[in-house]
């Protein structure tokens, strides 16, 4: 089950940028054969970057392919899996608002698997931790947002070193992933998570700047991961001394958006 300790702005509709693909890899582990192959559509040629590179005709596993996305946030991987899954990028993205609604995602609307900029598509930060807790459950995302680097192989020979841009995981031991994100309209995005002496916890912050989405996200993390898990939900009180723009922010020029969960 899952607890909220505390949010701001929780309920505001705004863009997630890539936070949105641990919504698409819910829905591609769900579907299974992850080590089984699938083909690089022609689509991917217009996608806009972020991209690994992939190149259409090439074949690698689903697996290959979901790790790339969600170390990398390769966006050229994103709609190769959803047009895998679904026949295309709208046909998926129908799923994803499908799915959205069963976790009681309320505030959300999809337009595409990878969060690229589309008119109509946003989320919410309440939305994107329920995402995040369905994310959690699953074995195989757990093992892949945790990785700092990943080799990506390609066809032809060539290994592309990917790194993950969580800053997070290497400045707080107890991190254990999840999904950074960033377009100009959205700003600095990031779901984060961390398990400490039997407790989970999983912090969003949207809308937010580099460096402060880092270390509000651990200040968040640290603050939660310290609660009594029977502590209820607390509506902008004993927040962390967070800096920046975060949930705690004492500058509030520009709306900051974020939820923190308690998993048990």
């Amino acid at each position: 089950t899952m607890q909220f300790y505390y949010n701001k702005s929780a309920d505001y509709k705004i863009p997630v940028a890539s936070t949105q693909k641990l919504l698409t890899a819910v829905l591609i582990c769900q579907a299974g054969g992850l080590d089984e192959e699938l083909v690089i559509p022609k689509e991917v040629y217009s996608v806009e970057p972020t991209v690994v590179g992939v190149k259409p005709g090439e074949k690698y596993t689903r697996r290959q392919i979901l790790t790339g996305l969600l170390v990398r946030s390769g966006n050229d991987l994103a709609a190769t899996l959803a047009i895998d899954n679904a026949g295309s990028v709208e046909a998926f993205a129908e799923k994803m608002n499908l799915y959205a609604k069963a976790l009681g995602m309320e505030n959300s609307n999809f337009k595409n698997p990878h969060g690229l900029p589309a008119e109509g598509q946003y989320s919410t930060a309440r939305d994107i931790a329920l995402a995040a807790f369905e994310a959690y459950q699953i074995p195989d995302i757990r093992e892949i947002v945790k990785l700092r680097k990943y080799d990506f192989v390609f066809n032809s020979g060539k290994v592309y070193e990917l790194y993950n841009t969580n800053k997070v995981l290497s400045s707080m031991d107890s991190c254990n992933g999840m999904k950074t994100g960033f377009t100009y309209a959205a700003g600095n995005c990031l779901v984060s998570s961390a398990s400490e002496n039997g407790q989970d916890r999983i912090a969003v912050v949207l809308k937010s700047y580099r460096p402060a989405v880092y270390t509000d996200s651990q200040k968040l993390l640290e603050w939660a991961l310290a609660l009594e898990i029977e502590k209820p939900e607390v509506e902008g009180e004993e927040e962390p001394e967070a800096g920046g723009e975060s949930a705690s922010a004492a500058n509030e020029t520009k709306p900051t958006h974020a939820e923190t969960v308690a998993l048990r």
